[in-house]
């Protein structure tokens, strides 16, 4: 969803991506020598929305980044923004045909302080 947002509004300057918080040593080397043991498990969580729309609407009101991003556009940007969200979420469904069902996949770290 970052990459589809930022294809429509570039990052502020400076902003890191939310990505690199993808692995252990990462998240070790960005939480510095205060923390040992850092751990994480991966899972998935299904997510079910009336539609496509359903999935862009909640993001675009919702979601912080996604919201910044679209107050940044004109009605047409906006619009645009909108029909790429629901095409993003359309290319993830399951496809049971009760709404729109999609997997995601999450990340839990935890760490404990020295």
């Amino acid at each position: 969803i970052l990459r589809t947002v930022a294809a429509a509004v570039p990052p502020p300057p400076g902003a890191q991506p939310a990505t690199r918080w993808g692995t252990e040593e990462v998240v070790a080397g960005l939480l510095g020598d205060g923390v040992t043991d850092v751990r994480s498990v991966t899972s998935t969580v299904t997510q079910r929305f009336t539609d496509g729309a359903g999935f862009a609407d909640l993001f675009l009101t919702y979601y912080g980044p996604t919201f910044a991003a679209a107050s940044r556009l004109d009605d047409q940007g906006r619009a645009a923004l909108r029909a790429d969200l629901i095409a993003l979420a359309e290319s993830h469904d399951r496809g049971e045909g009760d709404g729109l069902v999609c997997d995601w996949e999450y990340r839990i770290v935890t760490a404990t302080r020295r």
